[in-house]
């Protein structure tokens, strides 16, 4: 058991470090110069999204207002999402579990 502790506990210090280095106010160029290219881009009339957060695939599902693209970052079993306003600006960041 003591085997399995480390990774996970490395895995949430990951996606915690991930959380704090996005914020609010920074650009999408920002987002991606601290945490590379996202795993997933989607726009907000993307179905795909809008399918993933219906069927609970993502828990808790996020409730952001005005948020026009969605970087979607993959850490284990957490999906670390950056929402982005029409002109590229950070609205928020969300931490969901698959």
């Amino acid at each position: 058991m003591v085997g399995t502790i480390a990774p996970v506990a490395s895995q949430w210090r990951l996606a915690l470090l991930r959380q704090v280095a996005a914020a609010p106010g920074m650009t999408g160029a920002d987002v991606r110069r601290e945490l590379g290219d996202p795993d997933e881009s989607f726009d907000a009339g993307s179905t795909t999204i809008q399918a993933l957060c219906a069927r609970g695939a993502y828990q808790p599902v996020p409730r952001v207002a005005g948020w026009h693209r969605v970087l979607v970052y993959r850490d284990w079993v957490f999906l670390q999402m950056v929402f982005l306003d029409e002109s590229g600006v950070v609205i928020c960041m969300t931490t969901s579990i698959t």
